[in-house]
């Protein structure tokens, strides 16, 4: 069996030689493990998917992919590194046998707070595709550790083989060099990428609030947290026409601090909490996914209201909301000013303790137009 290390790019995947596996390998971007190199993280992995004589993938395939030859019948397997990110290093794993192949995805974590990170993550995700139905998060399979030896010392690398999901794409808000504003750009590697149509960003905001909304517990109020944009935290597959959204991460779910045990709270004070913070976060990312923070045009809040609005009303036809509930609480949305909304706006800012006093202090300056125009998007609903 052919065994092939790669590196995905914008112009495409590139093989990995011997030159380029002894690089060392960064656990976060720019900040290289201590002694592992791209090669031990490679081989680890490999070892990983192929232990026990290929039980592992087997039980896999055998249950997920049945399509997919088994392994010993496999002629090639080719590992492509896709991202490194600050916390997980995540990978694409093709399954080759002649015409037939098969895709997976492998999430690696080093350090052990990642790895208890990542094993929570994997408990998470499984729980949250048994109960949710219809799934809008990848499937994860199986997880587990490999201890990777070399002479300068030994570390445990934590791994979860999950769904690949074909054709879909990390995006992130750029600059149009055409009229120099800022736009949705579709990360589409081996592809020039392109700047997403007004339809298909609109799209594809309406879908990432439906998502949230989606996994939002009206009766516990708990909640998909700690997602960004700016992680590449939601894909998007856009083909004939047709765009279609996942959610990839669920870094934690529950109730927000503060809301737990909350029995004064009622399930309309925290659909407007819920709301508020979705409408400010959905606008939020950061150019190229790395530079200076970056704003989404009012389409964006018109599509998370629309979107929200949608799964409420899901919600409510699926029995987890009474009757009529969904326009009782448009209803009592259109009783706020934006005034109102800027009062609890800087109660929600000033409680938040998980994220950056930049990117609040940038949140904080985008209130007085961003309140106006949720009014008034309310308001057009």
């Amino acid at each position: 069996m052919d065994i092939e290390y790669c590196l995905a790019s914008p112009a495409g995947d590139v093989a990995l030689g011997p030159d380029d596996l002894v690089q060392p390998f960064l656990i976060a971007p720019g900040r290289p493990h201590p002694f592992l190199t791209l090669g031990d993280y490679f081989s680890s992995m490999e070892r990983f998917v192929s232990r026990d004589n290929g039980q592992l993938l087997n039980r896999v395939l055998h249950e997920h992919l049945p399509t997919c030859m088994p392994f010993n019948r496999l002629k090639k397997i080719t590992i492509t590194s896709e991202k490194h990110g600050a916390q997980y290093h995540i990978a694409k794993v093709m399954l080759q046998a002649g015409a037939a192949t098969g895709n997976l995805a492998v999430t690696a974590a080093v350090e052990k707070k990642s790895r208890e990170s990542l094993q929570k993550e994997f408990l998470r995700l499984g729980a949250l595709n048994e109960k949710h139905t219809p799934s809008y998060l990848p499937a994860v399979y199986c997880h587990g550790h490999e201890q990777c030896r070399t002479p300068a010392g030994t570390a445990t690398i934590a791994f979860v083989i999950g769904q690949w999901l074909t054709g879909f794409h990390e995006w992130h808000l750029a600059i149009d060099p055409t009229d120099h504003s800022e736009k949705i750009r579709l990360w589409n590697a081996g592809v020039d990428h392109r700047f997403l149509a007004d339809r298909e960003a609109r799209e594809l905001i309406r879908q990432a609030a439906v998502i949230l909304t989606h996994y939002y517990d009206c009766r516990t109020f708990a909640q998909i947290q700690s997602w960004h944009h700016a992680a590449g935290d939601f894909v998007v597959c856009c083909r004939d026409g047709k765009v279609d959204v996942r959610l990839i991460t669920v870094r934690d779910y529950g109730p927000p601090p503060g809301f737990s045990g909350a029995k004064e709270m009622n399930r309309e004070t925290g659909l407007v909490l819920f709301l508020l913070n979705l409408a400010l976060r959905m606008r939020l990312d950061r150019l190229d996914g790395v530079g200076d923070f970056g704003w989404l045009k009012v389409f964006a809040l018109q599509e998370t209201v629309r979107g929200f609005f949608s799964a409420l009303a899901a919600h409510e036809h699926g029995g987890r909301l009474t009757s009529g509930f969904t326009d009782d609480f448009h209803a009592l949305l259109t009783t706020f000013q934006p005034q109102d909304f800027l009062e609890i706006y800087e109660q929600i800012i000033a409680a938040d303790e998980r994220s950056p006093r930049k990117e609040l202090s940038f949140l904080k300056k985008q209130l007085p137009e961003h309140c106006q125009q949720l009014c008034q998007t309310v308001a057009a609903l």
